[in-house]
């Protein structure tokens, strides 16, 4: 009996044994692995076509779906694509990133570029463009030039405008200039897409009647200019004084310098006493000293005149010699013109631009926003220009696109966006401002109006002791583009708004309105709380207890 009692005390003990060890030997728990879950909006972007020098952006979003952190970097296989903005990415559960990829075709034809996200989890995204090239196309703004009338040694300018309606470059020059019809500007031109080139024409009679040349525009299909004129030569038939000195040639000046040089009259006439005045009628042209004369018979007049050019270039002048004889019974007039002649040379004009980029940021479609651009030459000489036009129809010039500006002078010009399509923003660049002057970008995004949307329409306070207050809250929200602005109002006396009773909101956010019921009596109260133009209103109910 005894030994059967110790073997089952043995057998129990072992048992026990066993167990323990057992338990020992189980595997401790450990939580299951986080594994984030990438979900793309879109695997593909299509581009469409883009004109070489222009921009369009397109986007995507990456979202991670499951747990743990996503995150990453894109790269792009092809330099007509460039991610804007951020990059890489790092998203916890449920988190999402939008990303902006820009085509910019540097070249003609079928682009593709496959965007690597940098995240196993994701995949590639693949975009798609075309670049478009056209050929350049002349346009010649107008094609007939006239002068109308001037008299002997006037001046007239009037302003060819040539214009790349094309793509590419369109390189050309201008012939056939003559004595009386002569170009100020350098007669070539090189024009990309889009830009302008304003050579200015002169006319200068030196004989009396019709005059007219052709210039002829290269390459071919640009159309030719017809210039047209009529000098007048009007002289006082019956005064004896005239210039013996011939043209007063000044040569070559440096702009914004000074050269005189001296005139003589005579009166021919041996009996009668001549009378008269010089006066100049150009402002690079002035009179040193007196300017009237009176000359007894055979007698002469020496007279000074400076020539102080504003521009480069040849540039003329006549100025009239007024006369009579005094005694003779004529009538006073012009007999004669001292003619003038200089060349302003030198003279380095600069452009310096307030900004080589315009960012109008969000604008609703149906509106418009205006910005200013500045030019400045900051050079010498005079830096004259056309601004435009812009080749993107969501931007235009407002107002005078020319300008003239002597040293230091600034020209502030109006650019105007004009969204167009929801969602879409538009990079315009490459748009002209002059020759030396850097071409400008504009860059605007397009969006809907503002939406209001109100999180509650009703807060109901309860019971509330009189002389206690309680505090409710709702939200106003932008649920659409733009900026949403407005004023939370109530007309009731226990209840107001205590925080943020008025607001302006851009997406995404929204503001939290405070109200407070403070009852003055006992009983139920309502009131209707306006949460601002477009806005539902809020019902606001309480008891007085």
């Amino acid at each position: 009996m005894r030994r059967t009692i110790a073997l089952l005390l043995l057998v129990a003990g072992m048992l026990g044994l066993v167990l323990s060890c057992s338990e020992k030997s189980k595997p401790a728990l450990t939580a299951p692995p986080a594994n984030p879950v990438c979900e793309l909006s879109a695997s593909a972007l299509s581009f469409g076509s883009v004109a070489v020098g222009a921009s369009a952006d397109r986007s995507f979003t990456l979202t991670n779906t499951g747990d743990g952190t996503l995150a990453g970097s894109i790269t792009e296989s092809s330099a007509d694509f460039a991610v804007t903005g951020s990059s890489s990415f790092s998203l916890g559960a449920g988190q999402a990133a939008t990303i902006t990829v820009r085509f910019s075709p540097t070249s003609a034809g079928d682009k593709t570029c496959t965007l690597s996200t940098g995240a196993s989890q994701c995949g590639t995204v693949v975009a798609t463009g075309t670049g478009e090239d056209q050929p350049p196309v002349c346009f010649v703004q107008t094609t007939s030039l006239d002068f109308g009338t001037l008299n002997y040694g006037g001046t007239a300018r009037r302003t060819i405008a040539i214009q790349n309606t094309g793509g590419g470059t369109l390189t050309g020059s201008i012939a056939g200039a003559t004595v009386d019809f002569r170009l100020l500007d350098p007669p070539t031109f090189s024009l990309g897409a889009g830009q302008w080139a304003n050579i200015e024409v002169q006319f200068s009679p030196s004989k009396g009647g019709t005059q007219a040349c052709t210039l002829a525009v290269d390459p071919p299909g640009c159309a030719p200019i017809v210039c047209r004129g009529y000098g007048n030569l009007a002289v006082h038939d019956h005064c004896s004084i005239s210039a013996t000195s011939g043209i007063v040639d000044f040569g070559d000046v440096s702009i914004g310098f000074t050269a005189q040089r001296s005139f003589t009259l005579k009166n021919f006439d041996q009996t009668y006493i001549g009378r008269g005045c010089v006066t100049e009628q150009c402002p690079e042209f002035e009179l040193a000293g007196l300017a009237c004369y009176d000359l007894s018979p055979g007698g002469t007049f020496l007279g000074d005149i400076r020539f102080t050019p504003t521009r480069p270039g040849p540039q003329e002048c006549a100025i009239p010699v007024g006369c009579w004889m005094d005694g003779s019974g004529t009538n006073p007039g012009v007999q004669n013109y001292v003619i003038c002649r200089g060349v302003g040379v030198g003279g380095s004009p600069q452009c310096q631009l307030s900004t080589t980029t315009l960012a109008f940021g969000q604008v609703v479609v149906g509106q418009t926003k205006d910005l200013p651009i500045q030019i400045t030459n900051v050079g010498t000489g005079i830096l004259s220009g056309t601004v435009g036009p812009s080749h993107c129809t969501q931007f235009s010039f407002v107002g005078a696109t020319s300008y003239g500006l002597g040293a230091n002078q600034t020209a502030t010009l109006t650019v105007r966006y004009t969204p167009s399509q929801v969602g879409h923003t538009t990079t315009c660049s490459l748009v002209p401002t002059g020759l030396g002057c850097d071409p400008v970008t504009f860059v605007g995004e397009a969006v809907g109006p503002p939406q209001c949307d109100v999180s509650a329409t009703s807060l109901d306070f309860g019971s509330v002791p009189v002389g206690q207050s309680r505090d409710l809250t709702f939200d106003v929200e932008n649920a659409g583009g733009g900026t949403l602005c407005g004023a939370v109002t109530e007309t009731c006396s226990d209840f107001a708004i205590v925080q943020n009773s008025s607001y302006c909101i851009t997406p995404p956010a929204f503001v939290r309105i405070t109200v407070r019921f403070t009852p003055s009596a006992t009983g139920s109260q309502q009131c209707t709380i306006s949460a601002g133009a477009g806005c539902a209103t809020v019902a606001v109910t309480g008891v007085g207890s």
